[in-house]
């Protein structure tokens, strides 16, 4: 008989191994006496197809804001800027004074012409009293017809002398009160083309005005569209993020040669904040008569040949030594194709029909072949909420 003789260290080390190797044993025992456990089964949400006829298709075309009146304010004469009264972002009332031209050789043009109005109505004047003379000398016998008709011809020369001198006043007087520049409607300056002392032609611009108020949309529109626009009635319209209801004023009679579209005009409300030129974005929807499915853009994957496909749930008995008490599902893939896409969901057809169910999320962690029990009714999918 050997005797081996350990330290108290090496007494405590050996205790405590023979202890553990104790409890792993019984630990064993014990979880062999249990029963199997349930195999996992992968949870999924379903949705249930519903045939759809027809989808709607929202269309967006866009146009610009425009006011309902600009123009570039000019003279009818040239001649040299004098004064401009305002700038570009001011504010002008109807009638007010925008700019003047110089208007210095009109004036002395005006005062000569005044000058020979008043020497002709003096030769008037003495040709009348000619005339009247004359005319007494003829009932005694010292005049002669000839000499009264020449001073008949004259006073008549003069007088029209006098009706062309005052037309010539009178132009001279509108070319001074054009030489005034007033603004033809309330608005706003958004362009000044020149500055004081400068010579301008005649129709030179010097200033662009916007009619203060309301302002329109003009939105070009494909014919087929048109019917969906009536004058009077109210469509959707986006500017700078903010949605407005437009009322439709007039269609368009011609198509344009570039974009084949109509020009529709709308009138924004009063209270819209937008700026001349702006996008305007109308949106209109479009029925399309396609028989399909409308299911969640997650429920779709790539399929072979340039194809989609999605995850079909067929329901099949539980195999001996499951152990699942829910009702189990194998995938199934059916090809099928997109037809619309919308931002959150699809409308698709192919080999699916109405009323089955397909796995609405999550198949990049699926296969077909694989067997799947489904979540609770809380978490299944529903499109009337996409």
């Amino acid at each position: 008989m050997i005797f081996y003789s350990f330290s108290r260290s090496q007494a405590l080390l050996i205790a405590a191994l023979v202890l553990l190797a104790g409890l792993v044993t019984l630990g064993a025992g014990r979880s062999n006496s249990q029963a199997d456990p349930q195999p996992y089964f992968h949870r999924v949400s379903p949705v249930v197809l519903s045939e759809d006829s027809s989808y709607q298709v929202e269309r967006r075309y866009s146009g610009e804001v425009s006011a309902r009146q600009h123009a570039d304010m000019g003279f009818e004469q040239g001649g040299k800027l004098a004064e401009i009264f305002v700038d570009q972002g001011e504010s002008v009332a109807e009638g007010d004074v925008l700019a003047v031209l110089d208007t210095e050789l009109l004036r002395i043009e005006r005062r000569e012409l005044d000058a020979q109005l008043a020497e002709t109505r003096a030769n008037l004047k003495l040709s009348e009293a000619s005339l009247r003379r004359q005319r007494s000398l003829r009932e005694s016998g010292f005049t002669s017809e000839q000499r009264l008709d020449e001073l008949d011809a004259q006073r008549a020369a003069q007088v029209a002398s006098i009706a062309r001198l005052d037309a010539s006043v009178a132009a001279v007087a509108s070319r001074i009160r054009k030489s005034t520049l007033r603004a033809p409607f309330d608005g706003v300056v958004t362009r000044r083309f020149a500055d004081q002392g400068t010579v301008l032609n005649v129709g030179t611009a010097v200033l662009r005005l916007q009619q203060r108020g309301a302002m329109e949309a003009h939105i070009g529109v494909p014919v087929n569209m048109l019917p969906a626009l009536q004058p009077g009635e109210f469509s959707r319209i986006d500017i700078a993020g903010e949605t407005l209801n437009a009322e439709v004023l007039a269609l368009g009679a011609d198509v344009h040669v570039l974009t084949r579209t109509v020009m529709v005009r709308f009138r924004l409300p009063d209270a819209t904040r937008a700026v001349n030129g702006d996008l305007a974005y109308l949106t209109l929807s479009e029925t399309v008569n396609k028989r399909g499915f409308w299911v969640p853009a997650a429920a779709v994957t790539d399929g072979v040949r340039g194809l989609w496909a999605v995850y079909s749930l067929v329901e099949e008995p539980a195999a001996e030594g499951d152990g699942a008490l829910e009702t189990i599902y194998r995938l199934e893939s059916r090809d099928v194709q997109i037809v619309h896409a919308s931002r959150d969901r699809v409308f698709i057809h192919g080999a699916i029909r109405d009323g089955e169910s397909l796995v609405a999320a999550g198949l990049h962690r699926l296969v077909p072949g694989q067997r799947v029990v489904l979540t609770g009714m809380g978490d299944s999918v529903a499109l009337d909420r996409l």
